[in-house]
């Protein structure tokens, strides 16, 4: 969506917006969500290896706890960026429609 007066343009590029919020969805947002989970994966293989009882069993409900509150808050950010350009799109359309009134 753009908005062109006398060669001005204002506006952006939709769907290049859309596939950069893809790619940072797959490759940041996912790709780092799946590396932590695979390492608490592997840490906690390590820790059944080498620690037994009760603390052992908190030490990976807290690790689990810290990891699963990490990928909200990644979630969390990627709907805020989402949310922010679904803002940026809603405000050049009614930018749009509202430039000139009918009489």
């Amino acid at each position: 969506m753009a908005l062109s007066i006398e060669g001005a343009t204002y506006g952006v590029d939709e769907m290049g917006m859309k596939a950069a919020l893809r790619h940072v969805e797959n490759n940041c947002i996912n790709a780092t969500k799946s590396a932590l989970r695979s390492g608490v994966s592997a840490l906690r293989d390590e820790v059944n290896n080498c620690w037994v009882g009760k603390s052992a069993d908190t030490f990976k409900e807290n690790i689990q706890h810290d990891v699963d509150d990490i990928c909200a808050g990644l979630d969390e950010a990627y709907r805020g960026l989402d949310g922010a350009f679904k803002s940026i799109q809603t405000a050049l359309v009614e930018t749009d429609e509202n430039l000139v009134t009918p009489r």
